[in-house]
């Protein structure tokens, strides 16, 4: 029912009488936070009577005028005034949108059935509508969906009239009140109130990240777009076609001369068409194929990080990214619009396309080695653990028990904790397999620990059909085929949960956090920054992890800007 001046009473009425209410937003449609606002609200109580506010809709049908709810904000203190628990659906959106709207952001304990899904069962789909379906069975009325997505790209989900739009956003909180009340009773027979706990104040975290947002060098981004237009026209005119066709360029790297090189194809498709990937041009000791590489890197350079960066920044030059907290199955985020996980960790001249606030020095504090502490301790393995508490380069330890090299051990080391085989290791080293069978076997024999809890994390996997962290977090697994993976979990899933407590450390001392990027995050500093402000950043992140794990899980620091 669409909440008017007329009825405003009997809404307030029928949501304050309602021990929680579910809450949905409609918004116009973009993919940036700072280009999106508020159309309307949809409210469903516990006795599942629905409301609809209408408050940003337009008129493009002078006919039928839209009628939004002037004093909207009024009503809906009021209603929620005396709630104390709210449930939405993808919570982190709703509450940016109503905060930025004037709605506040005081909903009392926060119940997100979208990260309750994640907790339960990690595996997608985690939508509303598609969870709906499948656990549910409850589905949009077809025609009705129809009509209205049909007409939302004609003219925006604004200009849809809010009698149509009531109807339809109604259904969406109807949706997410069924859905909380089957998925809390499941949260709370596994046990998982607490996890869910700390999430949910991560969520609001990130939130915070989100919103203030890091400040992009858009200068810096035009001048590195043109430069890379430039070198990209350069190659092109040398080897005389576009390296981007894969089709031109199977015809000049494997064609008869004097047209093609005639070089033999290495690697197919299971189609059986000739591949020329990455990996494939970087075994070619041809000059054509180290422009092609170059080519590439610079169109997903060009593309993803300065044109993709300076598109999706804000007025004031900042970027705000969406993170994704059931975006993987270990747990780790994911992010999107624009991706900034995506920037690698070393070699590269992204991090500086990035600058710090007026007055603030821009800080990277990254854990160090945070998955292969995590093993170490998991194992128990003493020599591993010795060489940590030293302050030793774990790599080169490990390579002087098995005397290798440094790049070898490194290479293993990762192996054992990805799960990788023989046969991926013989091609990382560059070896036989056989060579590769007896580096493992040496490996395992100095560290038989690590294999061994690595395999009873396989058999944990196969009986329970789950592992957990050592926070509570679980990591399930639906086929047998993907248990070999349950050690890999562990790691990156666990891991990550130290990277979020050490977040929420950040958070209570209000820190100001403007990116989360593998295990590290990013922090504006007030200046002068002293040596002392990064001992206590440091110390805040990591200090804790010595008395959980009986090691400390050490953080560095590194000046961005």
């Amino acid at each position: 029912m669409i909440v008017t001046t007329e009825n405003a009473a009997d809404f307030i009425a029928s949501v304050q009488a309602s021990p929680l209410v579910a809450i949905d937003t409609e918004t116009n449609f973009t993919e940036t936070n700072h280009t999106r606002f508020l159309v309307g609200i949809s409210f469903c109580t516990v006795d599942e009577e629905t409301w609809y506010i209408p408050v940003g809709h337009t008129s493009p049908m002078s006919l039928f005028p839209a009628e939004n709810l002037e004093d909207w904000r009024d009503y809906f203190f009021k209603a929620l005034k005396w709630v104390k628990e709210t449930v939405f659906h993808n919570a982190k959106f709703d509450l940016t949108v109503l905060e930025n709207a004037g709605g506040g952001n005081d909903f009392g304990f926060i119940w997100d059935t979208m990260i309750m899904s994640h907790l339960i069962d990690e595996y997608p789909p985690h939508a509303l509508k598609l969870l709906g379906k499948n656990l549910l069975g409850m589905e949009e009325a077809p025609e009705l969906q129809k009509q209205i997505k049909g007409l939302s790209k004609q003219v925006g989900w604004e200009g849809i009239h809010p009698a149509a739009m009531a109807q339809y956003a109604e259904q969406d909180a109807l949706l997410t009140m069924r859905l909380f009340k089957y998925l809390k009773p499941l949260l709370l027979e596994e046990g998982l109130k607490e996890v869910y706990e700390t999430d949910i104040r991560f969520m609001e975290f990130l939130r915070q990240i989100e919103q203030t947002g890091v400040l992009l060098d858009r200068e810096v981004a035009l001048h590195r777009s043109q430069a890379a237009s430039l070198r990209m026209d350069s190659i092109r005119h040398e080897i005389g076609f576009e390296p981007s066709r894969s089709r031109l360029l199977v015809d000049k790297l494997y064609g008869e001369p004097p047209l093609g090189l005639g070089l033999k194809p290495s690697s197919f498709t299971p189609s059986g068409a000739i591949q020329v990937n990455e990996a494939v041009l970087a075994g070619i000791n041809h000059p054509l194929a180290g422009l092609v590489l170059e080519y590439r890197g610079l169109l997903k350079a060009k593309s993803t990080w300065y044109d993709g960066f300076a598109e999706k920044a804000d007025d004031q030059g900042r970027l705000h990214p969406n993170f994704k907290q059931h975006g993987t199955l270990t747990g780790r985020l994911s992010c999107e619009n624009p991706n900034l996980q995506q920037i690698p960790r070393e070699g590269s001249r992204v991090k500086d396309l990035f600058l710090a606030d007026p007055q603030h020095e821009l800080w990277e504090f990254d854990f160090s080695q945070i998955e292969l502490r995590l093993a170490a301790c998991y194992a128990k393995e003493l020599d591993l653990l010795e060489a940590f508490k030293n302050g030793a380069d774990i790599h080169q330890a490990v390579a002087d028990a098995l005397g290798i090299s440094r790049y070898a051990a490194k290479t293993i080391n990762f192996a054992t904790l990805y799960g990788a085989g023989v046969g991926k290791l013989a091609s990382q080293l560059g070896i036989s397999t056989l060579a590769a069978g007896d580096y493992l076997q040496n490996y395992r024999a100095t560290y038989p620990r690590l294999y061994a809890v690595a395999q009873q994390c396989a058999q944990v996997a196969t009986q329970k059909g789950y592992v957990e962290y050592w926070d509570g977090h679980r990591r399930h697994f639906k086929y047998p085929s993907e248990t070999h993976k349950a050690f890999n979990s562990v790691l990156q899933g666990g891991a990550f949960q130290i990277v979020k407590r050490a977040g929420l450390n950040l958070w209570s001392f209000s820190y100001r956090v403007v990116n989360q990027v593998h295990d590290s995050y990013w922090i504006n500093l007030p200046t002068p920054v002293q040596p002392r402000h990064i001992d206590d950043v440091c110390a805040i992140m990591s200090s804790w992890t010595e008395e959980m794990f009986e090691l400390e899980f050490t953080v560095d620091a590194k000046r961005l800007s």
